[in-house]
């Protein structure tokens, strides 16, 4: 598979087109450095997984075609659960990357609704995020957020989430 860097490097001169026709871009920025990384690592007793690590090494956050992955020092961490926020949807809820120790294994992404104790996990990796993020973005003018699933077509990243929560009480079931 394809590294974080070759697939951000991938999605350069991609033409998407937002909601609203508007032109969604990527725009990358200047890396963060080691010691930055080490004094967000040192705040929460966490590791950042090597994806993310790398990617914030390459690009110190990301404007991915209307979603913002986090900046070093905009990420949040939750050492409880073993989750590190670097996608935020704005409604409360945001998505994570699972260390070590997790529920979940090293690397992978969960949606977090609202409480990093309500989680459901998307995919196994950061990349494969990113690819799929991209993809539906591609296809759907947007990342649909998983509470879009109860009017949209049940395909997509986030489809399953709801399912998944169905039953416990949190956020997306009030």
């Amino acid at each position: 598979m394809k590294g974080i860097v070759e697939i951000i490097e991938s999605f350069r001169g991609l033409d998407l087109q937002g909601e609203d026709d508007e032109a969604l871009e990527l725009e990358t920025g200047q890396p963060a450095s080691e010691e930055e990384l080490e004094s967000r690592e040192s705040t929460w007793g966490l590791r950042i997984p090597t994806e993310l690590r790398e990617l914030l090494l390459y690009t110190n956050g990301v404007e991915l075609f209307g979603n913002e992955i986090l900046a070093a020092n905009a990420l949040d961490g939750f050492p409880k659960q073993g989750l590190i926020v670097f996608h935020e949807w704005g409604n409360g809820d945001f998505d994570a990357v699972a260390t070590s120790p997790s529920r979940y294994s090293e690397g992978a992404v969960v949606f977090v609704n609202h409480s990093p104790d309500v989680t459901v996990r998307i995919t196994d990796s950061l990349s494969d995020w990113l690819l799929r993020a991209v993809d539906e973005i591609g296809k759907q003018s947007a990342l649909l957020h998983p509470m879009d699933y109860r009017n949209k077509p049940s395909e997509g990243l986030y489809a399953h989430v709801l399912d998944e929560l169905r039953g416990i009480d949190c956020e997306s079931n009030r």
